[in-house]
């Protein structure tokens, strides 16, 4: 697990994200064994997997929960309930201590969502003694007003640092969009690659998707494959067991690093013999483009600290 590094502010840098489990915010028990699990980060669900009786009492559970998984080095993220609802301000309140790295804001509905929640955020960093601004946001698209203009949402506040393509079987974007969730994916491949091309114009460090609903782990697996192949960089889980599928596929692959090696090798020599661009090992022309996509590879394996194939 990759422990949150400190910058010279106070704030936490950005962590790198394969995986974010949910856990339902009133089990306390599950939060406590979560860190068990490899999850990049866990997500402490205060919306739908928590039921509205117990809301307020998860709430203190959260408020408790972020410093201890703080302490063994498990990152943390709170999924709030939507704006203009009864809980949104009890949630932030809670929400805001030390361990929480990011809150996830569902139903997003449009720029207007996010920039609302980062006054709130602000105003309770600063009343809980946080550094102002150290708390990014995750905005879930699933309205079709936010799809649609996924560029504004992300650039509403320099706190959105993930995001991406939100999609469930029979879940918030099905009902918004009206797709049919079938088993190929493919009723949200545009949608997924609408929304990435967006995050990556605004710059979104970690462009995020998810999620497949059942426990079975072979859609997850493919799920995540394709979502690799788009460009994503990770995505939501709802089960430990997919955990481990994720923080695989969103890494770099044995081969994608033999490869990487090999170009950057072979660009060394080229440098020292004054060539520019040259030819790898399988006849492919290797030019600048190519090898900083290999040192990009090679860096992301290095952020995750151990041999890829353990993963």
């Amino acid at each position: 697990m990759e422990a949150t590094p400190q910058s010279t502010d106070g704030q936490n840098r950005l962590r790198h994200v394969r995986s974010a489990l949910f856990v339902p915010a009133n089990r306390s028990d599950w939060i406590e064994k979560s860190p068990t699990y490899g999850a990049d980060v866990v997500v402490l669900d205060l919306e739908d997997a928590t039921p509205a009786a117990e809301k307020s009492a998860a709430q203190g559970i959260v408020e408790g929960a972020l410093p201890r998984l703080r302490e063994r080095g498990q990152g943390a993220w709170v999924r709030v309930n939507e704006l203009g609802g009864p809980f949104i301000a009890g949630d932030v309140d809670a929400c805001c201590r030390p361990g929480l790295e990011a809150v996830c804001l569902p139903k997003v509905r449009g720029p207007e969502d996010v920039s609302e929640l980062d006054s709130m955020l602000t105003y309770a960093e600063g009343k809980h003694g946080l550094g102002r601004g150290s708390i990014s946001i995750v905005p879930l698209l699933e309205t079709a007003p936010a799809i649609a203009d996924a560029a504004g949402v992300f650039r509403a506040s320099s706190r959105v640092a993930y995001g991406g393509g939100i999609v469930a079987t029979s879940g918030d974007v099905a009902l918004a969009i009206g797709f049919r969730w079938s088993e190929s994916f493919e009723e949200t491949r545009a949608l997924r690659s609408h929304v990435l091309i967006a995050a990556r114009a605004c710059g979104v460090h970690n462009p995020f998707t998810g999620l497949v609903a059942a426990v079975d782990v072979e859609p997850v697996r493919r799920f995540a494959a394709q979502s690799r192949g788009l460009g994503y960089e990770g995505m939501f889980v709802i089960h430990p067991t997919h955990v481990p599928i994720a923080n695989e596929v969103f890494r770099p692959s044995e081969e994608e690093l033999g490869w990487s090696s090999e170009v950057i090798e072979a660009a060394a020599v080229a440098e020292r013999e004054g060539r520019g661009a040259f030819v790898d090992a399988e006849g492919r022309m290797i030019d600048t483009a190519m090898l900083r996509v290999a040192r990009s590879l090679i860096e992301r394996d290095r952020l995750f600290g151990q041999p890829s194939s353990t993963a």
